[in-house]
């Protein structure tokens, strides 16, 4: 009887021991499901050590809104800041305080200029010119379909190398808009 309290007793406390360790005594380290399930959860775990460490209630600094989800903050590379991703993706972060998590710069703002683009106009220039859609696309170098886009008005604004392309284009059959000028 002894024994078996005995046994009992040591049992208890390999499970007691076990619960200490945690999750990653219970991984099969054969297979690579559970190596790759044990790394994100320690990932995951060294994640919200620093999120807890760094915002205090979820609270973002910048926005001032909660954030439960550790997934919805971003961290910065040396683990002194963190931010909101919302605060994050707009920039606020780096107009606050300056940095923001330290991560995003964008130092020449938006690259890409659009201009308004009026298909009607196009669609006149083109049966002044006397051409079908499909020519005019073919020499643009394009699709028709995306010509019936430009010209049906789906098309709102253009880059600037699609209107090069549109000019040079009209010029090719010989003509010229106000906008060549």
């Amino acid at each position: 009887m002894d024994e078996m309290k005995q046994e009992a007793k040591i049992l208890a406390d390999v499970e007691r021991q076990e619960a200490k360790i945690g999750k990653w005594r219970k991984c099969d380290w054969e297979d690579v499901d559970d190596v790759k399930e044990y790394h994100r959860y320690e990932r995951q775990k060294k994640r919200e050590a620093v999120l807890n460490r760094l915002v205090k209630n979820r609270v973002c600094p910048c926005c001032k809104s909660v954030r439960l989800s550790p997934r919805s903050w971003v961290v910065s590379k040396d683990e002194k800041k963190a931010v909101c991703r919302s605060c994050f993706h707009s920039g606020v972060a780096d107009k606050k305080d300056g940095g923001g998590a330290g991560v995003k710069r964008n130092l020449f703002g938006d690259t890409t200029v659009r201009y308004a683009f009026d298909g009607f106009e196009l669609s006149c220039v083109r049966e002044a010119i006397g051409v079908s859609a499909a020519v005019f696309a073919r020499r643009a170098g394009w699709k028709a379909v995306y010509q019936w886009k430009l010209e049906s008005g789906k098309v709102k604004s253009v880059t600037l190398e699609t209107a090069e392309v549109l000019l040079e284009t009209i010029e090719s059959f010989g003509f010229r808009t106000l906008d060549c000028l």
